[in-house]
């Protein structure tokens, strides 16, 4: 990705059935009111989980695309931070 550490906060990530940065599948839902908190296995990353507004239901093991929203991830190298 051109950097060492990449950072963003789970409510800013897109969860998508089609076409986004990231591949994985979905490992679980859990329905909190009036979010939904999405746990994936992205290819290449460790298990994320995601805050999503509303009641949202993936199948545990459907496949999903991850992006982020613009201008909301932190980026760093050899501990400095790189502009978004």
């Amino acid at each position: 990705m051109g950097f060492d550490l990449y950072g963003i906060r789970r409510e800013h990530l897109e969860l998508l059935a089609e076409k986004g940065l990231w591949k994985g599948r979905s490992r679980h839902c859990e329905h909190l009111g009036s979010n939904t908190l999405a746990y994936v296995k992205a290819e290449g990353l460790a298990l994320l989980k995601v805050c999503l507004i509303g009641q949202r239901i993936f199948k545990t093991g459907q496949e999903v695309s991850l992006t982020p929203q613009e201008g909301q991830n932190h980026r760093s190298q050899k501990g400095q931070r790189i502009s978004t």
